[in-house]
C-alpha cells in the first residue's frame, strides 16, 4: 500500500458513495460510515477475471477498500476512486452509545434506578413488579 494513501487500517470514516456504483447509471449518493479492514491495491493484487466478468460495468479503481459497515453491520466493500467528502470519524462518532447511561423508569416518568451497565438496569427490574428500561445517550449536568 502505498504511503501516501488517505485512510489507515482500523480506522473510522464517513464518506458519500454512489448508491449504483455503475457505468452509464445516474449517481445518487449515500452517505457511509464503514470501519477500515482491508485496503487492496488492485494492480498489484488484481481481481480475478470471473469476479470483473460478474460485474463488467461496475466502477472499479485502483483501490478497493473492505470494512465493517456502521449502518447495515455488516462487511461492505467500496472503491476509493468513487468515494467522496472522505473524512476521519471520531470515536464519539463511531460509537455514540458508548458512554450511555440506564435509566429504569416507572410508568409515571419517574426515574428509580441509574447504571452504566444494561445487566445492572434488568437485574434493578428483575426485583420490582413494573418498570422501563431506556437508554439515554446525551444529558445534561
Amino acid at each position: 500500500m502505498s504511503r501516501s494513501f488517505p485512510l489507515r487500517l482500523g480506522c473510522a470514516y464517513s464518506f458519500h458513495y454512489p448508491r449504483h456504483n455503475y457505468l452509464g447509471l445516474p449517481t445518487t449518493v449515500e452517505t457511509r460510515r464503514i470501519v477500515v479492514e482491508e485496503i487492496r491495491d488492485t494492480s498489484s493484487q488484481p481481481l480475478d477475471s470471473q469476479t470483473i466478468a460478474i460485474n463488467p460495468l461496475l466502477r472499479r479503481g485502483r483501490w478497493l477498500v473492505t470494512g465493517h459497515d456502521l449502518e447495515r453491520d455488516a462487511i461492505r466493500s467500496f472503491y476509493f476512486d468513487s468515494m467522496s467528502e472522505v473524512r476521519r470519524l471520531s470515536d464519539e462518532q463511531c460509537d455514540p452509545f458508548r458512554r450511555a447511561v440506564y435509566v429504569v423508569m416507572t410508568a409515571l416518568g419517574q426515574a428509580i434506578f441509574q447504571g452504566s451497565h444494561l445487566d445492572e438496569a434488568l437485574n434493578f427490574l428483575l426485583k420490582r413488579p413494573t418498570g422501563i428500561v431506556c437508554r439515554v445517550v446525551g444529558r445534561s449536568n
